[in-house]
């Protein structure tokens, strides 16, 4: 009792084999990601986008042009601003069903020769004809 034992702490212990853990062989996100790639290119893959916009009977040109004739215009589609042609833009997509006596009609019935209210009317008859189809 009463000796002591002498500790060396500059000394530095062997340290133990560490077991490394391996990487995993697959991810799982990136399986799942993969996996959601290949299905939306599945589904997505045979959708030719050109000809869908190939299937309308009446070209938008015709439609502006239409709706500007009826409004007096002179010139035209050059008689329309980018922001009407936009809003023709937006009515036309609406409907494949849209056709020159549809806007003549929706033109008759507007309360004005204006925009809005042709538009307004020609989403009418859309609405309408949805309905009875």
């Amino acid at each position: 009792m009463g000796t002591g034992t002498l500790h060396d702490r500059t000394a530095t212990l062997p340290q133990a084999p560490q077991n490394k853990t391996q990487k995993p062989k697959h991810n799982l996100l990136d399986l799942l990601v993969n996996q959601h790639k290949q299905q939306i290119a599945q589904q997505t893959g045979s959708i030719d986008y050109r000809k869908v916009i190939e299937q309308r009977p009446w070209p938008f040109f015709e439609f502006a042009k239409t709706v500007a004739r009826l409004m007096g215009r002179k010139s035209g589609l050059s008689d329309l601003t980018a922001g009407e042609l936009e809003t023709l833009k937006k009515c036309y997509n609406q409907s494949l069903s849209i056709n020159p006596h549809m806007v003549e009609l929706a033109f008759e019935k507007a309360l004005q020769p204006t925009l809005p209210h042709i538009i307004a009317e020609l989403k009418n008859l859309i609405k309408e004809e949805k309905h009875v189809s």
